[in-house]
């Protein structure tokens, strides 16, 4: 790995040593839409003119770069960013940590609408239609006043979706590895200057891979059945396990649609309507599961194995494992629908005095996770469990913008709101798990409504002929939990009812940013920031099997951070910019689970209290090496502890979770040159932590997260004006890694698109 890191830098020095290479003509200009024309060097790569009104370092991506990568998936545009890593997520599609904090406390928008789900806060990646995308604005850190209470410790990203002009009509298709087709079509046109409309419909379905593997751990003595076929491993901490077999390819199909109406009533008022549907199946085909794969062989007639006692020798010592009916069965079906409903209004009163309101309903209460099978089940049925979490969100937000106050000040004030209503539904005792159309008598549930009030307001004084900027402001949050309840058959907690609670907490926010030469802006930014727990960690009623209950935290405090970054933009003779950023956050009452045993059954409960810290530095350079080639590099270091945790002592001093050290991109792209386009990528991530206590220090085997390093190319070619043929390979060395499950290995993908 220390090799490795060297040709790593060794490449980082070759970027800067090509900085004195100089093409005329091959800066390029870019205009931004609410702004002058500036030299923007990171355009096509991660800069982009950055975000009009927003404090600290910003990053915009734009559609040109977007359809330069192999983009199948909306969370690979935020890939190659500084302080973002991104893990592999079957389900979701994939995870985001910025700077160290999870995406469960990032503000993901899409528009002005929250994507994160009403329960878990996760964002469901798959079934954001990406040719819809315009544009990514992405502030980390919370240093902007406009976003948080729910969220925003992490920062905020918002994809801006678009709304043609003019008639558009693009359709797309896509095939590759795992049998995976996607289709896309949208058409957008405006009618008689006063009508806009836009719709986008994406559909994908893959056979997946095998990441669920089944590994078991081995006792002492005489079995039942003699094989052959294990494999010996261990777990991410060391100790012994075999690989036994897996679970089959992760099935999924899932489609979406993004329909959007505007109406103009002038030049400077409209209102517009979107119904964003969607739908996902995860974890089998339409009618079931894929089938397990035993790789235990009968050693007497070679047949393969999937329960009962098997028995084998292991460096002469005999060895059993006893297998249930169940062991290979997959179960964890996920088949959930969405509906969100938004309604926007946005009017210029002056030139200078604007408007925008926006009211959102989001309807997830066909919602349905987890079918698995319980003991005693085969693949023909048997008994199962079924969770339901049925839940419903209203949000709300209004904004004015006021430019021009004594010709330096832009202030922006407003308002917004969330509240969230569901819970929890768990059925212990389903007949046949295949079946959920007969899910039997309720064991649990639980149910609550979560709300978040707020006030925020921001100043933008541009001084010294703009070349100072000053932000100030903050937010006001109050937060609300209410109507909490819970009730189970497990044990004696019986049904509980609980009082509503609340908390209110301010957050100031202040940035400069200070252009002391045309080629040389420094930044500073402070913050303090708040996000509200979330019902996943609020309501109980979550038990796996007969003995184990998870109960509701109606003590859940909101958890909190103070934030702080410095940087430097610099660019070089016009065509390199050159990025650093220090940052440090101190995050205080996170939340962690308490478990103990109480009369034979296993509780447990979300708690908050403890304390962590994390720095870092961020490094980026870009160079345009020619008008259509441009290469790019960055890193992230990250430097996590948790500095009190009063549960868990132990911990104190180790690594935060899910946070490698170092993270490392760098990449080629080419914008076009004689109708090609295409782009040479790679990414480096070291090693993360599981485990709290920093013990799974095993790497390549099924829990770990290991470090790897992947490198993904695309190639494209106009055909005719608007026919695109495109081949991609992701993962080009096969690289063999696991992210707690087993990442994908080398993908192709082969495209076709049209627009006119």
């Amino acid at each position: 790995m220390r090799i490795f890191r060297r040709h790593l830098t060794v490449l980082c020095l070759s970027l800067v040593l090509i900085l004195g290479w100089s093409i005329p003509g091959s800066a390029q200009e870019t205009e931004n839409e609410e702004e002058q024309n500036v030299l923007e060097l990171e355009e096509i790569v991660v800069s982009a003119p950055e975000v009009r009104g927003a404090p600290g370092r910003t990053t915009v991506v734009t559609k040109e770069e977007i359809d330069l990568k192999n983009t199948q998936n909306a969370i690979n545009i935020l890939e190659h960013i500084p302080g973002v890593y991104l893990s592999p997520n079957a389900t979701r599609g994939g995870t985001l940590n910025m700077r160290g904090v999870a995406e469960t406390k990032t503000v993901i928008l899409l528009d002005d609408s929250i994507l994160g789900d009403s329960f878990t806060q996760s964002v469901y990646w798959n079934i954001i239609p990406i040719e819809a995308i315009e544009r990514v604005e992405v502030i980390p850190g919370p240093f902007s006043a406009l976003y948080g209470g729910r969220g925003g410790i992490g920062g905020t990203v918002k994809f801006i979706t678009k709304m043609p002009e003019e008639e558009e009509i693009f359709v797309k298709g896509v095939y590759g590895s795992n049998n995976t087709i996607r289709g896309t079509a949208s058409y957008g046109n405006r009618f008689r200057d006063k009508v806009s409309l836009y719709l986008c419909y994406d559909y994908m379905q893959t056979d997946g891979d095998v990441t669920d593997y089944i590994t078991k751990s081995a006792s002492s003595g005489t079995g039942d059945i003699p094989v052959t076929g294990w494999e010996k491993t261990t777990d991410s901490q060391g100790n012994s396990m075999y690989l036994i077999g897996d679970k089959g390819d992760n099935e999924t199909w899932e489609w979406s649609i993004l329909s959007k109406l505007k109406f103009d009533f002038s030049d400077t008022s409209h209102i517009t309507l979107t119904f964003s549907p969607s739908q996902w199946n995860y974890g089998g085909s339409s009618s079931g599961l894929d089938d397990p794969n035993s790789y235990l062989r009968n050693a007497d007639t070679g047949e393969p194995v999937y329960s009962g006692n098997v028995t084998f020798y292991d460096d002469g010592e005999q060895k059993n494992i006893d297998l249930d009916t169940n062991t290979y069965l997959k179960g964890d079906i996920e088949r959930s629908k969405r509906y969100r409903y938004t309604l926007a209004y946005e009017t210029e009163f002056t030139k200078d005095f604007n408007l925008r309101a926006t009211v959102e309903y989001v309807d997830e209460r066909k919602r349905g996770v987890d079918i698995a099978p319980l003991a005693g089940a085969t693949s023909a049925g048997g008994p199962g469990r079924v969770w339901e979490f049925p839940f419903e969100r209203w949000q709300g937000r209004i904004e004015t913008k006021v430019f021009n106050i004594l010709d330096f000040n832009n202030i922006t004030f407003g308002a917004d709101y969330m509240t969230e209503e569901g819970g929890r539904r768990n059925y212990n005792e389903m007949p046949d798990w295949t079946d959920d159309s007969n899910i039997g008598p309720m064991t649990a549930k639980s149910n609550g409504t979560n709300s978040v009030y707020s006030l925020f307001v921001q100043d933008e004084m541009i001084l010294m002929n703009e070349r100072l900027t000053l932000y100030l402001g903050g937010r006001l949050d109050y937060w609300e939990i209410s109507d909490l309840m819970d009730y189970t058959t497990v044990g004696n907690a019986g049904t509980n009812e609980y009082e509503d609670r609340d908390e209110t907490y301010f957050s100031p926010k202040g940035s400069v940013k200070y252009r002391a030469f045309d080629s040389t802006t420094f930044r500073v930014s402070l913050a303090k920031a708040f996000t509200a727990p979330r019902l996943h960690d609020i309501l109980g009623g979550y038990s796996k099997n007969a003995n184990s209950m998870r109960l509701s935290s109606p003590y859940l405090k909101p958890e909190k951070a103070t934030c702080w970054e410095a940087g430097i933009d610099q660019t070089i003779f016009d065509k390199t910019l050159f990025r650093a950023t220090y940052f440090e956050n101190y995050l205080r009452d996170y939340k962690y689970t308490e478990s103990w045993v109480e009369d034979g059954i296993n509780y447990s409960t979300a708690m908050t209290g403890g304390k962590s810290r994390i720095r870092g530095f961020e490094l980026g350079i870009r160079h345009q090496l020619t008008s259509f080639l441009s290469a790019y590099a960055n890193m992230t270091y990250q430097d996590t502890e948790v500095t009190e945790d009063e549960q868990n002592p132990e911990i104190e001093g180790k690594h935060m979770t899910n946070v490698p050290r170092e993270i490392y991109n760098f990449g080629l792209l080419l914008e076009d040159y004689a109708g090609f386009k295409g782009s040479i990528t790679g990414r480096y991530a070291s090693k993360a932590y599981a485990n709290s206590s920093n013990l799974d220090t095993t790497s390549h085997v099924y829990g770990s997260y290991d470090a790897y390093f992947t490198m993904d190319a695309k190639v494209g070619y106009e055909v005719i004006k608007g026919l695109m043929v495109s081949f991609s390979v992701d993962n080009i060395f096969d690289e063999d890694y696991y992210q707690s499950d087993k990442a994908p290995g080398r993908e192709f993908f082969g495209e076709v698109s049209y627009r006119f």
